[in-house]
């Protein structure tokens, strides 16, 4: 089976958000016929979920922890093989739709792109990331990208692009492609790799599979140092949901 179709099946109907409607209409379900003692057992399940992960600190530590792993080098490199920027920020429809570049909450990955190719200006620049979602005709990561380089003031020039990677196992293995085929220098010093902070372990592990020798240079982050209790429901979910996919990932990694 197709890895990457099975991956984005998996989290649309098991994504914490999922689990929570289809329990809900579970429990619904079990009280519209006849069935209420189990429909307000299950219902109360999701009651209790949710409570859990609004008011606890669950979905933050399981996200701080995530983003604890790795930070950045501390003193920089004097020299790099290169700068990668992992894709995933961009909102292609969107920027397409409204002729303007559009990112998502991980936008601040070109805020370090920028700085990294300012600090390196010899260092070729490498984007790697292409139609992450199983609808084909969305357009790909990279049409966003030169339109924000440019406007960072990045020379077009010194940009290497992968644009067929879906997610970040192809990633990883496009950029060996590129060391192979000579594309990029062998020269034994590391390769900064930016993306954001809680995805930089299961990035890390990919790059270090396919044997491509990074330097990691986190950023976005998105949990606070100290526990955060009653986060509230929408950010409790979404930090949960993100350390949960991460996990999720990781696992998958050393699976398959």
């Amino acid at each position: 089976m197709n890895l990457f179709f099975a991956s984005k099946v998996f989290w649309a109907v098991f994504a914490p958000t999922s689990v929570l409607v289809w329990l809900s209409l579970l429990g619904l379900l079990c009280v519209l016929i006849g069935r209420q003692s189990a429909g307000l057992a299950v219902l109360s399940l999701v009651a209790v979920l949710v409570l859990v992960v609004a008011l606890t600190p669950l979905g933050p530590w399981m996200l701080r922890d995530l983003e604890a792993q790795y930070s950045r080098p501390a003193p920089m490199p004097e020299a790099v093989s290169g700068v990668i920027l992992l894709g995933g920020s961009e909102q292609t429809t969107v920027s397409q739709e409204r002729q303007a570049p559009s990112l998502t909450g991980a936008g601040e990955r070109y805020v370090a792109f920028a700085e990294l190719a300012r600090r390196y200006p010899d260092a070729p620049l490498l984007f790697s990331g292409g139609v992450g979602q199983l609808d084909r005709s969305v357009p790909p990561e990279t049409t966003v990208l030169f339109d924000i380089v440019h406007r960072l003031g990045i020379d077009e020039a010194r940009i290497v692009v992968d644009d067929r990677a879906r997610n970040t196992r192809e990633n990883a293995a496009a950029i060996r492609r590129m060391i192979d085929a000579g594309e990029l220098a062998r020269d034994g010093r590391p390769f900064l790799l930016i993306t954001s902070a809680f995805h930089m372990p299961r990035a890390v592990r990919y790059f270090e599979q396919a044997g491509v020798p990074i330097t990691p240079y986190p950023c976005d982050w998105r949990s606070k140092l100290a526990l955060e209790w009653f986060p509230g429901l929408g950010r409790g979910v979404e930090q949960f949901s993100i350390a949960l996919r991460e996990r999720i990932g990781m696992l998958a990694a050393r699976l398959f």
